[in-house]
């Protein structure tokens, strides 16, 4: 007969076991999606400056339109060709993610606690090793809704391009404009406000250069300014967070269809999508705002311009969405049992 203890030792040993193959399984699918966004800057940049795309590269701009506020759109005057501004938007895309390997928990430490220690909270501490999850989730999201409203009668609709080149360059311009737009200045410098005003005793003796820091810390990072300074998170700012993230995915889901060629049925995908950016945002910074926008606009635009080369790089593409629509089953399940775990006790 077992000894009870030895039994309850066992079974603790199995769950331990388990949890370490879940967090290796994500683990695993989270490194593969990540090599893919390495290799989509690759691709991307390589087509763009290739002869099939120099014809488009060369054509010069003398204004870019910016986001400043929702529907409030600045023309910037410029002297610049495609390739140059491609090449400072890529520039961004990577400190967004060089920002996120490095912020909070190093992706090193969370990646190793993954395989090592087989906590999964722990992809929570860093938003690149979190990204491929939460995007492949949104992914999944976003096209059931699309789904579902073509099933309905709803157009959906989308824009159309000259070529991918024009594609992969306007949807790239798309993600720094409308972050601006729809993040930064709707919900970050509100957010940042009420933290700096909230802890005005505690930046007030410090250094100039330091305060400069703390200042743009409070609005591109605010939950990491507010960790920093100790600033309680109470009841008033979340509710200004959550209504500054609610008015923001409503104009950002109807800017949609005010501005671009999508129909009505984009509504309820986009507004969805805003919520999770808006969230993240807030939780983990700008640049995760920008990731998770860049994931939509720039990573597929860069595997289908990339399918043209060869067969390949048509089955890397296909590879990518069965990795994404697997990655994102297990995230939304993982979340689904974390939230009947907290609300239940389980």
């Amino acid at each position: 007969m077992a000894h009870p203890e030895n039994a309850a030792a066992n079974s603790d040993s199995n769950w331990i076991n388990y949890k370490r193959l879940i967090a290796s399984f994500y683990g695993i699918l989270a490194l593969l999606i990540i090599g893919t966004y390495i290799l989509a800057f690759i691709l991307a940049l390589s087509m763009f400056f290739s002869s099939e795309g120099a014809p488009f590269a060369d054509q010069s701009y003398k204004a870019i339109k910016i986001n400043v506020l929702y529907f409030w759109i600045v023309s910037i005057q410029i002297e610049a060709r495609a390739w140059q501004i491609f090449l400072v938007l890529n520039f961004v895309f990577a400190l967004s993610f060089l920002s996120a390997f490095f912020s909070n928990k190093r992706f090193c430490a969370v990646t190793k606690d993954l395989f090592v220690k087989g906590n999964l909270n722990e992809f929570q501490r860093n938003f690149l090793i979190l990204m491929p999850g939460i995007s492949s989730a949104m992914l999944l999201i976003t096209t059931a809704l699309n789904v579902l409203g073509e099933r309905a009668g709803v157009g959906v609709g989308g824009p159309s391009f000259a070529n991918p080149f024009s594609e992969i360059f306007t949807l790239s311009f798309a993600v720094i404009s409308e972050e601006i737009g729809f993040r930064l200045v709707p919900i970050l410098v509100p957010t940042a406000v009420y933290l700096l005003l909230k802890s005005r005793n505690s930046i007030r003796g410090m250094p100039k250069r330091t305060k400069i820091f703390m200042i743009a810390t409070a609005v591109l990072k605010p939950e990491s300014y507010r960790c920093r300074l100790g600033v309680e998170s109470d009841q008033r700012f979340t509710v200004l967070k959550t209504l500054l993230i609610l008015v923001s995915s409503l104009m950002f889901s109807y800017a949609h269809i005010l501005f671009g060629s999508w129909g009505w049925g984009k509504l309820p995908s986009t507004f969805i999508a805003g919520l999770v950016i808006g969230y993240f945002s807030v939780k983990y910074g700008f640049d995760s705002a920008i990731l998770l926008h860049w994931f939509f606009n720039y990573y597929w635009s860069a595997l289908s311009l990339a399918t043209g080369i060869g067969a390949p790089f048509s089955l890397i593409n296909e590879l990518a969405y069965v990795v994404t629509v697997y990655l994102g089953l297990f995230t939304l399940i993982y979340l689904l049992f974390g939230f009947l775990g907290k609300k239940y006790n389980i």
